[in-house]
C-alpha cells in the first residue's frame, strides 16, 4: 500500500457546532444550558465555543 500524508489538524468550527445545536430540540437546548450559556469544547484541539441559548429559540 502507498503511504498517505497525515495532518495533525482539527476540522472543528463555530459554524459546524452551531449546525449540530440547531438540530437540538428546545428541551435538549435547555438541558445543554449551564450558567446561562451553552459551552462546547473540542476534544481534539481544545477550542472552546460559547453560545447564547436564545440563538436556538423556536421561531
Amino acid at each position: 500500500f502507498r503511504g498517505v500524508p497525515v495532518a495533525d489538524q482539527c476540522s472543528c468550527s463555530r459554524d459546524k457546532i452551531r449546525g449540530i445545536l440547531e438540530g437540538f430540540s428546545a428541551e435538549e437546548i435547555k438541558d445543554s444550558t449551564e450558567d446561562g450559556g451553552i459551552h462546547v469544547a473540542c476534544e481534539f484541539c481544545s477550542t472552546q465555543y460559547d453560545f447564547d441559548p436564545a440563538e436556538f429559540a423556536a421561531e
